[in-house]
């Protein structure tokens, strides 16, 4: 039996997606998805994942590709990966200056499960693999619009 190949998607909730935050730099806007999956996933700690996100970005930029950006850490308690976006189509900015992201994807995944992350993380290559997705989700007003 041959096993389907999900998309990145699958894994994302309406609830967990920000559309057109007023947040202007990338920092804030890791914030901000640290405290939307808070309100989901309560024993998050937001002070751990916040440290363990920006000392990742500080080794390398995480930003892909121009206007896509996927902060991302491997955290201890964790039982299944945990997954923010927020969307802007006038972007924020994040990593080299003058450079602006217009989808920021947050991806928390559990320490004791690496192949998971790198599972999800080329699932969301494939997503965005067309010239067009980040504009198209960039310009989204609802998460709901976003998981459809």
């Amino acid at each position: 039996m041959r096993e389907q190949k999900q998309s990145f998607h699958d894994f994302l909730s309406a609830n967990n997606i920000v559309c057109r935050p007023q947040a202007k730099d990338g920092r804030e806007v890791i914030n901000l998805l640290l405290n939307t999956l808070k309100r989901h996933f309560p024993s998050l700690d937001i002070a751990k994942a916040t440290h363990d996100v920006l000392a990742r970005e500080e080794l390398f930029s995480t930003v892909i590709t121009s206007g896509l950006a996927v902060p991302h850490a491997r955290l201890e308690n964790l039982s299944s990966p945990l997954i923010a976006m927020a969307c802007s189509p006038d972007g924020f900015s994040f990593g080299a200056p003058g450079e602006k992201v217009k989808v920021m994807i947050l991806l928390l995944t559990p320490m004791d499960n690496p192949n998971l992350h790198m599972q999800l993380l080329a699932a969301l290559a494939s997503d965005f693999s067309k010239a067009d997705a980040i504009e198209t989700v960039a310009g989204l007003s609802t998460p709901l619009e976003v998981v459809n």
